[in-house]
Order: C-alpha cells, then structure tokens, then sequence
C-alpha cells in the first residue's frame, strides 16, 4: 500500500488543499463555509506533528494573495494560532510582511 503523505506530490497537494478551503471560506452559501472549515481544521490538526513549518508557510502565502476579506479572516486567524510553532529565526519574514504590508489594517476595515 503506497503512503500517500510519502509521495512527493504530497507537499504541493496540501498548499493547493489548504488554498482551496480558504477560497471556500468565501463562498455565499453557508454549508459550503461550514464545511470548508471543518476540513481545513481537521487537515491541521491531523498533520500539524508531519507537517509542523508547512502550514504557517502556506497561510502567509495565502495572505500574501490578498484575497477575499472573509477567507483573509480565517488565514489570519489559523496563521495566529500556529504562530508559536514559527521557528524564531523565520519570525522576521512574517513580522515584515504584517508591518510593511499592513495586512492586519486591510482585513480589519
């Protein structure tokens, strides 16, 4: 049986996957955002130990995108929660981005 987190298609699956529920974070029908969720928590949650520097890195390049306000929102908000997990001396490249980007300012408004 082939493992499929050892395949090495398997690191640009997930930031594809994690993308993909955040554009649905945006998407007008509840269901779909309340499902979305749900995924996105249960990805994290059961591939936070593998996968510990991979999903910080994928939601900053998300909020990067600057996409919908809502789906910024949810980035923003699993982005904070992992945010301890940031090895220290990656945490410049965030802390500049956050300032020089102003990204909280525009999702706030």
């Amino acid at each position: 049986a082939h493992n499929v987190r050892q395949s090495d298609e398997f690191s640009k699956l997930l930031s594809q996957t994690i993308e993909l529920f955040l554009i649905y974070f945006d998407d007008e029908d509840q269901d779909i955002y309340f499902v979305a969720e749900e995924c996105l928590n249960k990805t994290i949650k059961t591939l936070l130990d593998s996968n510990l520097s991979r999903f910080p890195a994928d939601l900053y390049r998300y909020l990067r995108k600057h996409g919908p306000e809502r789906s910024l929102r949810a980035a923003l908000l699993r982005f904070a929660e992992l945010s301890h997990l940031i090895k220290p001396h990656k945490c410049r490249i965030y802390v500049d981005f956050f300032i020089k980007e102003n990204t909280l300012g525009k999702i706030a408004c």
